[in-house]
């Protein structure tokens, strides 16, 4: 309940997970996640290359493999949010 307390305004709101503006867009939505999964990638490199022998290719095969999946995903992400301002 809101009874006297002042709402600060935000420039995005996180529901659900989801981050979302004030024009409904998921820009930022889309580059917080594609910055986790970079991240990740990163860090899974690192382990790739300490558990393997030949780790430089092992890992870097697997991270361009990520890396091509996380970009992917950012494109699906961004076609997602085009559409859904289109119908709004």
């Amino acid at each position: 309940m809101l009874r006297m307390q002042t709402v600060d305004v935000v420039d995005a709101v996180r529901v659900l997970g989801v981050l979302f503006t004030p024009d409904l867009a998921l820009d930022k939505h889309t580059s917080a996640v594609s910055a986790k999964c970079f991240y990740q990638l990163r860090q899974l490199r690192r382990v790739c290359r300490s558990l393997y022998a030949d780790s430089t290719r092992v890992s870097d095969q697997l991270y361009r493999l990520l890396q091509r999946f996380a970009r992917q995903r950012a494109v699906s992400l961004d076609r997602q949010a085009s559409t859904s301002r289109q119908r709004a």
